[in-house]
């Protein structure tokens, strides 16, 4: 067993250890969606700005309704009085 071997991580003086996960697989993987930016970085620009002029679109559209009488609308006695007293 060779100790400087990078797949072995070293317990003690006295032995090592197999590593059960290279240090770059951490998340299974994922960490590597990042280094898609780094070889594409014009398209990906191109994908952020898409993606921003998409939630503009989407965040002029939210709208609030902070009625009262939209949000206890029924038949119900809290709404009977509400409507007595307003």
């Amino acid at each position: 067993m060779n100790l400087n071997d990078p797949s072995i991580v070293r317990i003690s003086e006295a032995g090592a250890i197999p590593c059960a996960v290279a240090p770059h697989q951490l998340a299974f993987g994922f960490e590597r969606l990042g280094l898609i930016a780094l070889r594409y970085p014009y398209f990906c620009a191109v994908v952020v700005i898409a993606l921003m002029i998409a939630a503009a679109f989407g965040i002029v559209r939210i709208k609030v309704d902070d009625s009262w009488s939209q949000l206890l609308r029924s038949n119900t006695p809290a709404y009977e009085q509400y409507q007595e007293v307003t």
